[in-house]
């Protein structure tokens, strides 16, 4: 994984783990 693919996944994880969100398992593989 590059730093940026890194970071794309940490962005996903925390759309996919937003409370907001919680109910919503969206995006959980790319």
């Amino acid at each position: 994984l590059t730093q940026l693919e890194m970071a794309d996944e940490l962005s996903t994880n925390k759309i996919i783990v937003n409370p907001s969100s919680n109910k919503r398992p969206q995006r959980k593989q790319k």
